[in-house]
């Protein structure tokens, strides 16, 4: 009645009726028969400990090893690409990584890159769990790809020619190239494939047999020797030129790259300055000053049978 009372006293928003000294007592008494809660509860036993650990994969050899300056990828040299890639790596029992993921991306090239690299020299003593049983688990990490310091290119001139074998679906059946100082390996850039409408392009129209393709590539700076031009075989046609010319600064890096020349039914990219190292060895140039130069691209095609041949069949 006493509870009932209150919240009636509450609904009716009027004061409830004062207890007196024999309900007080009541209360009082009925509090103290109340189970008490001990001050500080018992605590659950601790679990037996028998010596088991879990723990997570351990590399067996020290990551910043894993991957080296040679293992740079061309195309990011190339392209001037760097940064640190963000990878996980799903580790087997075996402590051999069954998967990676990209976890933070820089650039296509570094991070397939980076996934090939792990996936084929990380290694791991397993994770355990914990009955210290080896266990599948991730590994996380980053790996930046730093553009090493490549010394200076001599400031030469050149003129070489390159040859290639591709037929109709494009496919590159054979490369030769002519080294050159600042084009890495033509053959390597080219790679086992080209757009098969280039192929149809640097074929006969009413051929199926495969084109040769020839690329004359030169560079030249005021003030260096020139070289005699490099000569294609005779019957080839000329498809496609690109010439650029540049400054180059009293410290030998090259500015003021611009097209000069593009004609053709050929694309040559639009980005080839990129091609060009930035720095050059001019101390044997004489005194320092800037000096002009230019480089240039043709491309050549025909029949990979040669016209005396097809005279005789």
């Amino acid at each position: 009645m006493l509870l009932q009372s209150f919240i009636l006293a509450g609904l009716l928003q009027t004061a409830p009726t004062p207890l007196d000294d024999k309900a007080i007592n009541t209360i009082t008494e009925a509090l103290a028969r109340l189970p008490q809660q001990p001050a500080n509860p018992p605590q659950p036993p601790a679990p037996e400990f028998t010596g088991e650990r879990s723990r997570k994969p351990v590399p067996l050899t020290n990551p910043s090893t894993w991957a080296t300056n040679d293992d740079y990828p061309v195309a990011a040299l190339r392209a001037h690409e760097q940064g640190s890639v963000g990878f996980r790596l799903d580790i087997g029992i075996d402590g051999v990584p069954a998967h990676c993921e990209i976890a933070e991306h820089v650039s296509t090239v570094l991070d397939a890159a980076t996934c090939a690299v792990m996936m084929a020299r990380a290694r791991f003593s397993p994770a355990l769990d914990l009955k210290g049983k080896p266990a599948p688990a991730s590994w996380r990490s980053r790996f930046r790809w730093e553009l090493p310091e490549m010394p200076p290119t001599p400031a030469i001139a050149y003129d070489v020619v390159n040859r290639l074998l591709v037929d109709t679906h494009g496919n590159v059946l054979s490369c030769s190239a002519a080294p050159f100082p600042n084009a890495g390996d033509f053959c390597t850039v080219v790679g086992s494939t080209v757009p098969p409408v280039m192929a149809t392009l640097w074929r006969d129209a009413t051929s199926d047999v495969p084109a040769t393709v020839f690329f004359r590539i030169g560079f030249n700076i005021e003030g260096v020797a020139p070289v005699v031009p490099a000569q294609v075989r005779s019957g080839m046609t000329l498809r496609s030129t690109i010439r650029i010319g540049f400054d180059l600064s009293p410290e030998g890096k090259l500015i003021n790259c611009r097209e000069t020349e593009h004609s053709g039914d050929l694309s040559i990219p639009n980005d080839y300055c990129t091609t060009l190292d930035e720095k050059y060895d001019v101390a044997r140039l004489g005194t320092p000053q800037t000096r002009r130069g230019a480089s240039w691209v043709q491309i050549y095609s025909g029949s990979s049978i040669p016209a005396e041949r097809k005279k005789g069949e």
